[in-house]
């Protein structure tokens, strides 16, 4: 069985929950979405790097009711299905999973469920998708479709929506913070001047998070999905490019044997260095402090020179030569022989400036003497 556009379609409007499951000796977390209407169900399970599904329907769902013992009445049968709907939602502390993968690609979710003294137990029976389909059987035109465009149309390309749309709500708080904070720099001058300001003034408007959210929900809804184009206009912004690539580093971490890299290392990538970065404007909120990100994010990388990137469309990280590093040592220790001459030298100049005008300070005094023993003799 393949799983097809129009399932793909079905599952839409569902959202993803999270559900943890016994995985031989640990535990795991899948993402769950499923649609349980009155005659079948679809389910679809992925751990972000598989992904699993069954659908059944109404004579299949019967056979497994009575394969469990459970009588089951053709007129109750939504009221069964609305039962089962309830095995998949998150944190329900009388039901337990457990996952069975096979060598054959299946997948077992078996989830267990306390009824007063009995429990019932539910086998979602899982097929796994796969990865990747031939060109042919995948494009537009083909109905069957792989776990990969499964994952992008359910999970990367909302994720890449919602942050752009994140983002844009980031830029408008930063604006109204710099606005409150022109009118509180313009009411201080105010005070300090002596003057008042209540005719100039507005009512506060007080910070209402569900409005925010509202906000965010209208980019999202704003935005241009049908060409792909607008979602991947948030890699254009070098801060978002470099959180972005500061995530991967953390997510993908390096090989620990020892690589021996080259003297020039080519990225094919737009965002620019840290040094670019720092020049930037930046409004610093609490929750994306470089503090914060660094304790977050720890880049796993190895050691490179920021301050030798360039920024361009192919970027090239180029390692400094070892008489350039001397070469720019030497001049440094040259410029501070100097600066230490020059000063000595002033420090000489001042103390002889100091030393004449002593001398001419005695040179009066004694000029003095003289005409005071004249005046006493006379």
């Amino acid at each position: 069985m393949s799983f097809t556009r129009i399932q793909n379609e079905s599952l839409r409007s569902s959202t993803w929950v999270p559900l943890k499951a016994g995985v031989n000796d640990s535990t795991e977390t899948f993402l769950v979405k499923s649609i349980f209407t009155e005659n079948s169900y679809l389910v679809l399970f992925t751990d972000l790097r598989y992904v699993w599904f069954e659908e059944l329907f109404g004579e299949v769902i019967k056979k497994r009711f009575q394969e469990l013992k459970v009588s089951l009445e053709q007129d109750r049968l939504s009221e069964y299905i609305q039962f089962l709907s309830e095995y998949l939602i998150p944190e329900r502390s009388d039901i337990t999973h457990k996952v069975t993968k096979s060598y054959d690609d299946s997948f077992l979710f078996e989830s267990k469920r306390n009824i007063g003294p009995m429990e019932l137990n539910w086998k979602f029976h899982c097929k796994l998708i796969p990865t990747s389909l031939p060109m042919k059987s995948s494009n537009s035109n083909g109905q069957q479709i792989d776990g990969v465009t499964v994952l992008y149309t359910h999970l990367i390309l909302p994720q890449i929506l919602l942050t752009s749309a994140y983002n844009e709500q980031i830029e408008s708080l930063h604006n109204t913070i710099k606005s409150k904070e022109d009118e509180f720099t313009e009411t201080i001058r105010s005070i300090r001047l002596g003057k008042s300001n209540k005719d100039t003034c507005t009512e506060p408007t007080h910070f209402d998070p569900n409005t925010s959210y509202d906000e965010i929900g209208k980019v999202i809804q704003n935005l241009q999905v049908p060409d792909l184009q607008t979602p991947f206009d948030i890699c254009k912004d070098p801060k978002f490019s470099k959180l972005f690539k500061t995530a991967t580093e953390r997510v993908i971490p390096p090989n620990k044997e020892n690589i021996k890299l080259p003297a020039t290392i080519s990225y094919s990538s737009g965002a620019p260095s840290i040094t670019d970065l720092a020049n930037l404007p930046t409004v610093n909120l609490p929750s994306l402090s470089d503090s914060q990100l660094s304790k977050m994010f720890t880049p796993q990388v190895l050691s490179l020179e920021d301050n030798e990137l360039e920024l361009s469309q192919a970027s090239t990280i180029e390692l400094p030569a070892l008489d350039s590093f001397h070469s720019s040592q030497s001049k440094d220790d040259e410029l501070a022989r100097v600066q230490a001459e020059d000063r000595r030298a002033e420090e000489a100049k001042a103390r002889e400036l100091e030393k004449r005008q002593h001398l001419k300070d005695l040179a009066a005094k004694q000029a003095e003497k003289p005409t005071k023993k004249r005046k006493k003799v006379m």
